[in-house]
C-alpha cells in the first residue's frame, strides 16, 4: 500500500489523489486490523518472497516523499496500533525547509480567485496582464513559472518568487510556510521516527531518477548521504519518484546495492515479481471504502487481469 500526505489545511481538496484526512487513514487501518489482514514490515515481506510462504493476507504499508504531515498525522496512529511501516524520503527539501516549490505554485493557482496576472513582476515575459479565466491559459502560465523557477533559480530565489507569486495571487506564502503543509520532515523528525522503529528508505535527493547512470547514481549518493547517518545502517530499498520506472534502471540500482524498488503500478506481489519493480496500491482520499476493500481482497486485481483499463492507477504528477 502507498500513501503520500495528509491534510493540515486544504490539501485533500487540492489534490485528493495524493492527500487525505487523517481520519480516513485511520479507517483504512481499522479495516486491516478488524479483517484477517496481517501487516508485516518491508524486510520481512522481501525475505518471505524468497524463502518462505507469506502469512495469509499480508500487507506492507509504505509512504512516499516524507511529508511533515506523515510525521504529524499518520505516524502517531501507527505507533499506537504497533503497525510497521516504511517511509521513502526525498531529501532536498529535508535539508531546505521550504515548501516544495512545484507543489506550492500549483496550490496557489488552485487556491486563487485572481483572474489576471502580470508575470513580468516575477521576471518572466511577456509584460502586461495575462488572463487566467480560461483554464488552459491558467495552466500554461502556472507551468511557465514552475519550469522557469526549477531551471533558472536557486532555492532562495525560488522562495522569493513563490512569496511574490502569493502576493500577486492573494494567497499567503507565509501561511503555507508556517503550516508546513507542503514541507518534508526535517532531520530531527526523521531521527525521532528511526528511534521509534519506523523504517526510513531511499527516494532520491531531488525527486528525479533519469535513466542516465551518472545522474541517477548522484541522486542515490546524495539521498544516502543525508539519511544513512540518521538510520546508522546501509539503506538498500528504493522508491521510484512519481512511480516512473524502466527496466533500464535495474542495472543502475543493482550496481548501487539496492535490493528492492517499489513502483506505483497496482497489483499483488509474489515470488515471481521482480524485486526492482514491486507493485503497490496508490491510496488517496479519492478512493472509496468499497474500492479500498476491493483492492485488499483481490477483486480489483482480478478485474485488471480481465483487461479493464480504467482500473489502472495513474502516478502523481509532481
Amino acid at each position: 500500500m502507498c500513501y503520500h500526505g495528509f491534510s493540515l489545511r486544504e490539501e485533500t481538496q487540492f489534490w485528493p489523489g495524493v492527500f487525505m484526512p487523517e481520519n480516513t487513514f485511520g479507517k483504512h487501518m481499522e479495516i486491516l486490523l478488524k479483517q484477517p489482514y496481517q501487516v508485516i514490515n518491508l524486510q520481512d515481506a522481501l525475505s518471505r518472497m524468497q524463502t518462505n510462504p507469506f502469512p495469509p493476507y499480508s500487507v506492507v504499508i509504505t509512504f512516499d516523499d516524507g511529508f511533515f504531515s506523515i510525521y504529524k498525522e499518520a505516524v502517531p496512529y501507527l505507533l499506537r496500533r504497533k503497525l510497521p511501516a516504511t517511509i521513502y524520503v526525498t531529501t532536498y527539501y529535508c535539508l531546505n525547509q521550504n515548501p516544495i516549490f512545484r507543489l506550492v505554485v500549483q496550490y496557489m493557482f488552485w487556491k486563487t480567485h485572481t483572474t489576471k496576472i502580470d508575470i513580468a513582476d516575477l521576471g518572466l515575459p511577456p509584460k502586461g496582464l495575462l488572463s487566467m479565466e480560461d483554464r488552459a491559459n491558467k495552466r500554461q502560465i502556472m507551468w511557465q513559472i514552475i519550469e522557469f523557477g526549477e531551471a533558472k533559480l536557486d532555492e532562495p530565489a525560488r522562495c522569493r518568487m513563490a512569496k511574490k507569486l502569493g502576493d500577486l495571487l492573494a494567497v499567503s506564502y507565509q501561511d503555507i510556510l508556517e503550516s508546513r503543509c507542503f514541507s518534508i520532515m526535517n532531520l530531527s523528525e526523521i531521527e525521532e521516527l528511526v528511534s521509534k522503529g519506523i523504517d526510513i528508505q531511499l527516494h532520491t535527493h531531488r525527486h528525479v531518477f533519469p535513466e542516465d547512470a551518472e545522474t541517477a547514481n548522484r541522486e542515490l549518493r546524495d539521498n544516502r548521504a543525508v539519511l544513512e547517518p540518521i538510520t546508522r545502517k546501509p539503506l538498500k530499498h528504493f522508491c521510484y519518484p512519481s512511480g516512473i520506472w524502466s527496466r533500464n534502471h535495474f542495472a543502475i540500482l543493482k550496481d548501487a546495492g539496492i535490493d528492492s524498488a517499489v513502483t506505483c503500478d497496482p497489483g499483488f506481489n509474489n515470488p515471481n515479481t521482480h524485486r526492482l519493480a514491486l507493485k503497490r496500491y496508490l491510496v488517496g482520499s479519492n478512493v472509496s471504502k468499497i474500492e479500498f476493500e476491493a483492492e485488499l481482497c483481490g477483486l480489483k486485481e482480478l478485474l485488471r487481469r480481465l483487461k479493464f483499463p480504467w482500473l489502472t492507477t495513474k502516478s502523481q504528477e509532481y
